[in-house]
C-alpha cells in the first residue's frame, strides 16, 4: 500500500461542516488504518460512482472489494450503499454483478439497524430500475432534490407514487437548499412529508442567523410534522431507531455518513474518490480515474491521503463534538480520570453559553433553539482551539 505525501487538507468532502470535521487530522501510514480493527464488529461499505467512467469501473470495484475482504476476512456488513450515480453509470447486469460479488464477500446483515441503499435522483425513477433495485433485496432509496425548483413544476409527485407502490423498508431524501428560499423550501417539505419517509437530509443550510434558511427554522417546522434534528442537517422520524439511539444516548456521527449504531467501527470506502475510516483513522481514494486504475491493477489500495487525529488530547476534543452532534450537548465529565476536562474547551462552551447558544447545567452544557445556527461555529472553535 502506498500513500502520496498530500497533506490530510485534501480530503474532499461536499458537505462543509464534514470537510472541516476531517481537517485536525494529520498525516498517517495507510498501514496505521489496519492495527486497530475489531475483527469481529460489522462494518459499512459505501461503494461510489460517478458519471463517464472506464467500462471497466465495476471490475476495478470488485478488486478493490477482493483486497478489503482478504485483509478483513468474513465480516458482516450493517451497512451497504451504492452511492453518486450507480443508476446512472452501471448497466442492469453491472449492477447485479457488483451486488453479488459484494454479497459473496461481504454477509449482508439483516438487523434492525441495517441499511442496503442505492442514491438515485428523480430521471432515474421508472418502473425498469426500481423493479431491479427491489428484486436485488435493496431495502433503502435515497432520493436527490433540487429545492431551488418550483415542487409543482417538477415530477416528483408521480416519482413519489411510483416509489411508493415498491414498497421499499425506508425512504430517505436528500433536498439540496442552494438557491432556494425559505417558502419554497418550507412548500417542499410540506409535500414530502407526506409520503412518510424515514429521514430527510436538508443540505446547503447557511451558517448563522444571516440567512433566510436557518436549522432552528426547519426544525421548528419538522418538529411540527413529526420529526426530530439529528445532528446539523438529518431528520428522522419519532419512531426511528436512530431516534431511539438518540434517546438511549448512544449515537455516533461518522463524517461524511452521518449518524449510525455505534458498533460500527470500520467504514470501507470504496471507488474513485471514496472516503473511509478504518479504526480510529480516515482516509480518501485517488480522485483520477487513471490513477486508481493503475493502483488497482498493480494490487494496491488506491488511497491517495490518510489521516488520523494526533493526540489523546484531539481525540477527546472530537468525542465533545460527536456528542454536540449527536445530542446536542457536551458534558465535560470523562470516564477517563486521567484525562481533565481542557480549560479551553471549557472557556468556548462558556462563550457559546454567554452568546445564548448553550446553557450550563451543572457539567453538561446544552444547546438551545438560536444554537442549532452555530452547531458549526462551535465545532470548528474546538478543533482548532
Amino acid at each position: 500500500m502506498q500513500a502520496s505525501e498530500k497533506p490530510p487538507s485534501a480530503f474532499k468532502i461536499n458537505s462543509e461542516a464534514d470537510s472541516a470535521f476531517l481537517s485536525s487530522l494529520t498525516l498517517c501510514n495507510p498501514k496505521v488504518l489496519f492495527k486497530g480493527t475489531q475483527k469481529n464488529s460489522p462494518i459499512a461499505l459505501n461503494l461510489h460512482f460517478q458519471k463517464n467512467l472506464n467500462p471497466d469501473y465495476p471490475l476495478l470495484l470488485t478488486r478493490e472489494i477482493s483486497i478489503y475482504a482478504h485483509i478483513f476476512g468474513k465480516r458482516k456488513a450493517l451497512k451497504t450503499w451504492l452511492r453518486g450515480t450507480p443508476l446512472k453509470t452501471l448497466s442492469a447486469g453491472e449492477i447485479t454483478e457488483v451486488v453479488f460479488l459484494t454479497a459473496t464477500q461481504f454477509k449482508m446483515d439483516e438487523g434492525d439497524y441495517s441499511e442496503y441503499g442505492f442514491e438515485c435522483v428523480v430521471t432515474d425513477i421508472n418502473e425498469s430500475n426500481l423493479a431491479l433495485m427491489k428484486g436485488l433485496r435493496f431495502t433503502t432509496l435515497l432520493l436527490n432534490i433540487n429545492a431551488a425548483l418550483v415542487p409543482k413544476n417538477t415530477e416528483i409527485f408521480p416519482t413519489l407514487a411510483l416509489i411508493k407502490q415498491y414498497k421499499f423498508r425506508e425512504i430517505h431524501y436528500r433536498v439540496n437548499t442552494l438557491g432556494t428560499s425559505w417558502n419554497n423550501l418550507r412548500d417542499w417539505l410540506d409535500y414530502l412529508v407526506n409520503s412518510q419517509p424515514a429521514l430527510i437530509e436538508i443540505m446547503g443550510i447557511e451558517k448563522g442567523d444571516s440567512g433566510s434558511i436557518t436549522l432552528n427554522k426547519i426544525a421548528e417546522l419538522m418538529l411540527k410534522h413529526g420529526y426530530i434534528l439529528l445532528g446539523d442537517r438529518f431528520f428522522v422520524s419519532k419512531n426511528h431507531s436512530l431516534a431511539y439511539l438518540k434517546r438511549q444516548q448512544k449515537l455516533q456521527y461518522i463524517p461524511p455518513w452521518g449518524a449510525s449504531h455505534p458498533s460500527i467501527k470500520d467504514w470501507v470506502g470504496l471507488g474513485i474518490g471514496a472516503i473511509g475510516r478504518i479504526g480510529d483513522a480516515f482516509y480518501q481514494n485517488l480522485r483520477r480515474e487513471a490513477d486508481y486504475e493503475a493502483d488497482i491493477f498493480h494490487g494496491q489500495l488506491p488511497i491517495c491521503c490518510s489521516g488520523q487525529y494526533p493526540d489523546k488530547d484531539a481525540r477527546h476534543t472530537w468525542k465533545l463534538i460527536e456528542q454536540l452532534i449527536c445530542l446536542h450537548k457536551i458534558s465535560l465529565t470523562t470516564e477517563d480520570t486521567s484525562h481533565a476536562p481542557s480549560e479551553k474547551n471549557q472557556e468556548i462552551l462558556e462563550k457559546a453559553c454567554k452568546n445564548g447558544w448553550m446553557t450550563k447545567k451543572g457539567t453538561d452544557f446544552i444547546i438551545q433553539n438560536q444554537g442549532l445556527n452555530h452547531i458549526q461555529d462551535i465545532c470548528t472553535e474546538l478543533q482548532h482551539r
